[in-house]
């Protein structure tokens, strides 16, 4: 699993992140938690920063990704 810091923008992300087959899990303040499509959270964490930057706001935004065990 892993988890996306980001305090704007986050309906769009999640939307973004959902149509590259990313499963949202739940929500806590600024945190989003997404299930990888492959299990492969390592690959997951690189895969959706650059998911996340290239977005029309990806290049402003300020978040970080970090993988939950």
């Amino acid at each position: 699993m892993i988890r996306i810091n980001l305090a704007q923008e986050q309906e769009a992300m999640k939307a973004e992140l959902e149509q590259h087959g990313y499963k949202f899990v739940k929500k806590e303040g600024i945190r989003l938690y997404f299930e990888c499509p492959d299990g492969d959270d390592e690959k997951g964490q690189v895969e959706s920063k650059q998911i996340v930057k290239a977005t029309p706001h990806g290049s402003i935004l300020y978040f970080n990704v970090e993988i939950v065990k």
